[in-house]
C-alpha cells in the first residue's frame, strides 16, 4: 500500500512567535555589526580632533591656560587684600589659587576651531604643499617619536646634496639622518619627546605640542631657506 501523501503540521503559533523573535534578534545584530565600523572610525576622528586642538592649544595658547592665568591673578590680588584688610580675603585666594594651579595643570589646553583654521591657513600660505602634518598631529600622543620629513625637489638634477641638507638641518637638529631616495631627501629626525610630566592612574600623560614647535621651526630655519635655493614642491610628513 502506498504511503499516504505527506501532510505538514498546521504552524504552532508558539513556534511563530519564537521565530519572529529570531529574526528581529538576528535583524538587530546585523544592524549592530554594519553600524560597528562606522562609530569606530567616528570614534577615531574625535580622537584625533582632540589631539590635534591639545597640540595646537599648547604650542599657540588656549582658553584654559588664559582662564588659569586670571584665577591666579585674582588670587594674588586676595592675597594681598589678606595683608591690607584681614585674613578673611585669603579664604577666598587660596582656594583660586588652588583651582588655577588644578587647571594649569590638568585640563588639557584645547585650542579653538578659529585657532585650527589659521594653522591651516598657515600651511596652504606655504610655498609648497606640506602634507601629513595634521595626520601626524592627529596621531595618539607618545612618550617620544621620530619624525620622517620627505623633501620632494622641482628639479631633481638641482637638488642640494645629502651633505648640504644635513648640514642646513643641523641648524634646527643635530641628531637627523638624511638619505637620497627616488630623487628625494628622506630625513628622519631625532627624538621628540611627547611627556607632559602628568601622571595618570595608567600611566605618564602625552600631547603631541613639541612637534607643533618642531614643524614651525623646521619651516622657517630649514625648509625656507632650502626652497628658496633650491624650489620644494611637496613636504610629507609621517611618524618614524
Amino acid at each position: 500500500m502506498p504511503d499516504a501523501p505527506y501532510r505538514a503540521d498546521p504552524p504552532q503559533p508558539e513556534a511563530t512567535k519564537e521565530l519572529a523573535r529570531l529574526a528581529a534578534e538576528g535583524q538587530s545584530r546585523i544592524l549592530q555589526a554594519s553600524a560597528a565600523p562606522a562609530k569606530i572610525e567616528e570614534k577615531k576622528r574625535r580622537a584625533g580632533e582632540r589631539h590635534v586642538r591639545v597640540a595646537l592649544g599648547g604650542h599657540h595658547g588656549a582658553p584654559v591656560r588664559t582662564a588659569s592665568y586670571v584665577l591666579i591673578g585674582v588670587a594674588a590680588l586676595a592675597s594681598v587684600g589678606a595683608l591690607l584688610w584681614g585674613a578673611g580675603m585669603l579664604w577666598l585666594g587660596l582656594p583660586l589659587l588652588i583651582g588655577a594651579l588644578a587647571v594649569r595643570w590638568y585640563a588639557p589646553p584645547k585650542a579653538t576651531l578659529a585657532q585650527v583654521a589659521r594653522e591651516r591657513a598657515w600651511v596652504a600660505s606655504l610655498p609648497f604643499a606640506l602634507e601629513g602634518y595634521f595626520d601626524v598631529l592627529a596621531g595618539e600622543p607618545q612618550l617620544s617619536c621620530h619624525l620622517s620629513v620627505t623633501l620632494a625637489w622641482n628639479e631633481a638634477r638641482l637638488a642640494p646634496s645629502e651633505d648640504v641638507v644635513r648640514a642646513v638641518f643641523g641648524v634646527l637638529d643635530t641628531g637627523t639622518r638624511v638619505e637620497s631616495r627616488d630623487g628625494a631627501a628622506v630625513i628622519r629626525s631625532s627624538l621628540l619627546s611627547g611627556r607632559t610630566w602628568i601622571q595618570l592612574e595608567d600611566g605618564p600623560l602625552s600631547r603631541n605640542t613639541k612637534i607643533v614647535a618642531y614643524v614651525h621651526s623646521l619651516v622657517d630655519k630649514v625648509l625656507l631657506p632650502l626652497h628658496r635655493s633650491c624650489a620644494i614642491a611637496r613636504v610629507s610628513l609621517t611618524r618614524a
